[in-house]
């Protein structure tokens, strides 16, 4: 159960903060000290679109909920076993790390 509470929290996640990463790359992009964030989002919208501010997030999709139910299950199983929660949280990162880095 915690593996597919972490998945949907992943997901949820990653669908809510994708455009704003978008928005961010973007600034970053821009050789304009004058744009906002605000103005970031609208221009992104006018010229290509709602749509496009998830373009390319299904990769990020792909990978994002196992990571995250990776993390989730193995913090609560030692959770559970009465481990220490800051080495919980340290081995269930570890946990994540080794498994999503090659991706």
């Amino acid at each position: 159960m915690e593996f597919l509470k972490g998945n949907i929290a992943g997901y949820i996640g990653s669908i809510a903060v994708y455009p704003i990463d978008l928005i961010k790359s973007n600034m970053q992009l821009q050789t304009s000290n004058q744009i906002n964030g605000l103005k970031c989002f609208k221009q992104i919208i006018k010229e290509r679109g709602i749509t496009k501010l998830y373009s390319g997030s299904l990769v990020q999709l792909i990978g994002v909920g196992p990571e995250k139910a990776i993390k989730l299950f193995v913090n609560q199983t030692l959770l559970d076993k009465k481990v220490n929660p800051i080495l919980a949280g340290a081995c269930s990162g570890l946990c994540q790390v080794i498994v999503t880095n090659p991706i």
